[in-house]
Order: structure tokens, then C-alpha cells, then sequence
């Protein structure tokens, strides 16, 4: 049984709809988690959320929101926490960019699955 470090949801449960942590902190800043990349099946393959939700924390589909690349192979600093609530304290931002305007990609159709910039 695979379980999220963050919500403590049994990832390979069929009533596990998205994590609950829509927060992520990098560089210091507060984003809003990316839900706009997913696989091309109803569930995602490696965290097994309902497509279009929020990924478990670590799971390889997930984007980072400050810089679009893959979360977990990305070159921010800083990707210290997921986080349930957002601080007061932090503006929350996110980087307007190409694939946040267009329809949600799918990763077998992006072809960048595996593929390190």
C-alpha cells in the first residue's frame, strides 16, 4: 500500500480522488499546486488520482508551478513542503505560462515523460 506523505491517502485506493494539500512552497514563495498535467487514462499511473485534481505529493506527472518542468526532477531550489492551508503571510503566484492557457496535456501526447532538460 502506497500512501501520500502529505494527506496520508492510500494512493491505490479507488476512492482516492486527489490530494488535499493544494499548496506547494519553492524558493520560498507559495504556489497553487499544478493540476493542469495529466496521463491520458481517467486516473493518474503513478499516484492514481481522478485526472484534472491535485497529484500526490512526489508523484512524476505533477509539474512544478514556478517552472513547468516535472516536480520531482526539476532545477528550483527550495521545494521544501506541501501544504494544506496557504500562510497569510505569502502572496500566492504562479508564472503565467503556454501550457497554463491552453487545454490540459496529456503526458503521452507531450513526450516528455522520462526526459530531463
Amino acid at each position: 500500500m502506497a500512501v501520500c506523505p502529505d494527506c496520508k491517502k492510500n494512493m491505490s485506493a479507488a476512492s482516492t480522488v486527489a490530494c488535499t494539500f493544494p499548496y506547494v512552497r519553492v524558493n520560498g514563495k507559495v504556489y497553487r499546486r499544478n493540476t493542469s498535467y495529466h496521463d491520458v487514462n481517467a486516473r493518474c499511473h503513478d499516484c492514481n488520482v481522478v485526472n484534472g485534481n491535485i497529484h500526490h505529493f512526489g508523484c512524476d506527472i505533477e509539474r512544478c508551478p514556478a517552472c513547468e518542468r516535472q516536480l520531482i526532477a526539476c532545477n528550483c531550489k527550495g521545494i521544501t513542503e506541501s501544504l494544506k492551508d496557504a500562510p497569510k503571510s505569502v502572496t500566492l503566484s504562479r508564472k503565467p505560462s503556454v501550457t497554463s492557457q491552453r487545454k490540459p496535456k496529456s503526458a503521452r501526447t507531450c513526450g516528455t515523460i522520462g526526459k530531463m532538460r
